[in-house]
């Protein structure tokens, strides 16, 4: 009869996974330290998870500020582009009296002892 029990007692049943008695038993206690492991990996998998994606997040938010950024920077060199042109230029000085020069520009030839000696 003592070894019908230890047969019977290998098995679980359902009344000892609800009273808890599967807990106490001898090969579940040994194995606690698996478990405890085991629950740490859980924890450090569902950290690693949230930092990743945060991280893809932070990705996708520099992506999209690089694209405006890009646009703002297409825009702003047309902009120079145009203004830069001689037409506009031109217009834009107009009001301070500075007109576009109608003759060439010539060379001014210069002795070169001229400016080593003084001129009193």
């Amino acid at each position: 009869m003592a070894k019908n029990e230890e047969t019977k007692r290998k098995g679980i049943t359902f009344r000892e996974i609800i009273g808890g008695e599967f807990l106490t038993r001898q090969s579940l206690v040994r194995q606690m330290p698996f478990f405890f492991f085991i629950v740490v990996l859980f924890f450090i998998q569902i950290s690693m998870i949230y930092y990743f994606e945060s991280v893809q997040i932070e990705i996708k938010n520099t992506k999209d500020k690089l694209k405006n950024l890009n646009s703002e920077y297409n825009t702003n060199a047309s902009e120079l582009s145009v203004k830069s042109q001689h037409s506009e230029v031109v217009g834009q000085v107009a009001p301070w009296g500075l007109v576009n020069s109608t003759t060439t520009p010539f060379i001014i030839d210069v002795d070169s002892n001229f400016f080593k000696t003084s001129h009193e």
